[in-house]
């Protein structure tokens, strides 16, 4: 019987610590690595979107709608549901992200009129 229990003890051992590494998992640590991946992804967005507005103001018309604005008439049909969508807000626009980069930038005040119909647009409340 001391046999058994000596020889089970090894394999007993290894089935709990594997059990208490998988139930037990940090997943919202996140690395150096993805921190700095991370930062480096938002600048660039943030860089891009940066030329894009200048590149606008300097050929739009005084006719011709601000494109924050224009944009922030998005169809709800242009909405993947299975994507994920973050927020970010600046004082005077709120920017809604995806997983590839900024999907919509919308005025504050317009945001607040509408904040639960832009939270159950994005699924931003689950």
């Amino acid at each position: 019987m001391k046999k058994v229990i000596t020889a089970a003890w090894p394999f007993l051992l290894l089935v709990l610590a594997l059990t208490f590494m998988t139930q037990f998992k940090q997943i919202d640590d996140l690395t150096d690595n993805e921190r700095y991946d991370i930062r480096n992804y938002v600048k660039a967005a943030e860089a891009k979107s940066d030329r894009d507005t200048d590149t606008d103001t300097d050929t739009a018309s005084a006719d011709e709608p601000d494109s924050s604005v224009a944009s922030s008439n998005i169809e709800v049909d242009e909405v993947d549901p299975n994507m994920t969508y973050k927020i970010t807000d600046d004082g005077e626009t709120v920017t809604v992200y995806d997983d590839n980069g900024p999907v919509n930038k919308i005025p504050l005040e317009k945001w607040k009129e509408n904040i639960e119909d832009y939270y159950a647009m994005y699924g931003l409340g689950s």
